[in-house]
């Protein structure tokens, strides 16, 4: 299946006052593409709390910025996953303003269990590595 594409409009609050979108906001985006990607599978992080007692932490990110977003324009968000390994996974990303790349980059994640510390990595439920095996990078 590939890279996994979500869509969103710039709102007035994601941006400073030259309606320029904050940058910290990217990662904002790519966490409710990431949401709605499990949303549509039908499988959520709500799941993962529940069923497993377990949440997801990010562990290192990136992002290089190209070009700013504005105020009202609607972006793509392009995610597909990598590394892949038990309890740890990549997500990669592009937000593009129709053709043009705005900003990548990648998070790194990791399944740990969820109680009120950062817990002991747990492996990935295998509803959730089901998911993310369907949104695997291509082999460049």
């Amino acid at each position: 299946m590939g890279e996994f594409l979500f869509q969103r409009r710039v709102r007035w609050e994601d941006c400073d006052s030259a309606q320029i979108i904050y940058y910290a906001n990217y990662f904002k985006y790519l966490e409710q593409a990431e949401e709605e990607m499990f949303r549509a599978s039908p499988w959520s992080y709500k799941d993962l709390k529940a069923k497993y007692n377990a949440t997801i932490s990010k562990l290192e990110s990136e992002c290089r910025y190209r070009s700013p977003a504005v105020y009202d324009d609607l972006l793509e968000v392009h995610s597909a996953y990598s590394d892949l390994d038990g309890s740890r996974f990549t997500n990669h990303f592009q937000i593009k303003r129709g053709g043009e790349t705005l900003a990548s980059g990648y998070v790194k994640c990791v399944c740990r269990r969820r109680d009120g510390t950062l817990g002991d990595e747990v492996p990935l439920p295998p509803e959730m590595e089901q998911i993310i095996r369907r949104h695997l990078r291509s082999a460049s």
